[in-house]
């Protein structure tokens, strides 16, 4: 969670260390890497309004963070995501386009990987899932409920994880088992 300006700073820091240079060309052609990365840039910021500036002016916090938003919807319906403030840790890195959705009480560790088609969510009654560090989440795979994903965890292509998974796993299948242990 970004708490500060430097909290923010090494956050985009972490994020832009998974995306290519951005160059006049690719802002002309909107190539998805730059269009990925600047909605998580804008995602940021909105975290950052709304944790600091908030606190601080709520006025001038409710203007950023009503631009912040309108940033993020207007790249979310060109690439398809609908991932909330404050639940990635630092160095998200999403592949490419297509639809992701998280829940906006999931909690996501630093360094994960997501490829498009990812569904993770859960109900109040089965609880939201807490995914740990350096987690990579393949094409289509869903963490549904109240789960507890560790750290080191690899979650195979088309995967449906409805239980906890310990660290240093690799996953896959319907409902997911453990294929590997790293």
């Amino acid at each position: 969670m970004i708490n500060d300006k430097a909290d923010l700073i090494s956050y985009l820091k972490e994020d832009r260390k998974n995306y290519p240079k951005i160059t006049l060309i690719s802002r002309f052609l909107k190539k998805p890497k730059y269009m990925i990365y600047k909605y998580i840039y804008y995602m940021r910021m909105a975290e950052y309004t709304k944790n600091v500036i908030m606190k601080k002016s709520a006025i001038l916090g409710k203007i950023l963070l009503i631009y912040y938003h309108y940033k993020m919807r207007k790249f979310s319906w060109k690439l398809g995501y609908q991932i909330p403030e404050n639940t990635f840790g630092p160095g998200l890195n999403i592949y490419a386009y297509g639809f992701i959705i998280v829940n906006p009480h999931a909690k996501i560790g630093k360094n994960c990987t997501i490829y498009p088609g990812v569904v993770i969510g859960g109900k109040v009654e089965n609880g939201y899932p807490i995914i740990g560090d350096n987690v990579f989440i393949g094409a289509s795979a869903k963490v549904l409920g109240g789960v507890a994903v560790g750290n080191n965890v690899y979650i195979a292509p088309n995967a449906v994880v409805v239980k906890d998974i310990p660290d240093n796993q690799i996953v896959g299948g319907v409902p997911a088992k453990t294929l590997k242990i790293k």
